[in-house]
């Protein structure tokens, strides 16, 4: 349809409404646990994107916490993060195994938009209390662990990412 008045401001509404969703997991407040206070900011390119930071409780009691990318911007971008993270957030109660969560989420990125060659990369870290850090990755950068004395590493294997190849699984290092 010709783009009228009318239409750009149905157009506008609807990137305010998906800007709105995507801040939904994107959290500026902190997010404090008795022994842990998460924080992360991320400011898309375009009105929307594909970022997330996340963090729940896990089902184990502890911390899931991580970041991810969809391949592109805007809306469609926007709404396959939308429907990752809130994988991730119902998959959180029921393992604690950040390698399994994502071997869940490919299959389904695979399942729904691994035609269209979009893509996720992710990294998820499950923190327990007691100090022992879990990291499982697909395709993101790797995650650096600084040590008490100053010392830098970088965490496991980045893999692939999510909606490559079904039936990928994911290492998780400790």
């Amino acid at each position: 349809p010709p783009l009228t008045n009318d239409n750009q401001f149905k157009v506008r509404r609807e990137l305010e409404v998906a800007a709105d969703i995507q801040n939904s997991i994107l959290p500026e407040q902190a997010i404090t646990w008795e022994w842990l206070e998460f924080r992360g900011l991320c400011k898309p390119a375009t009105w929307v994107g594909g970022d997330a930071n996340l963090a729940m409780t896990a089902a184990d009691g502890a911390v899931l916490s991580g970041v991810a990318d969809v391949s592109g911007h805007g809306v469609s971008s926007a709404l396959l993060m939308n429907a990752f993270a809130t994988q991730v957030n119902a998959l959180a109660v029921t393992t604690d195994d950040p390698g399994r969560l994502l071997a869940v989420a490919n299959d389904l990125v695979c399942e729904r938009v691994g035609a269209m060659g979009m893509f996720v990369t992710a990294v998820l870290m499950h923190l327990h209390p007691n100090g022992r850090v879990r990291v499982a990755n697909a395709g993101h950068p790797a995650p650096i662990l600084v040590t008490a004395d100053g010392g830098t590493a970088l965490v496991g294997d980045p893999g692939l990412p999510l909606g490559v190849l079904s039936g990928e699984v994911f290492e998780v290092e400790e």
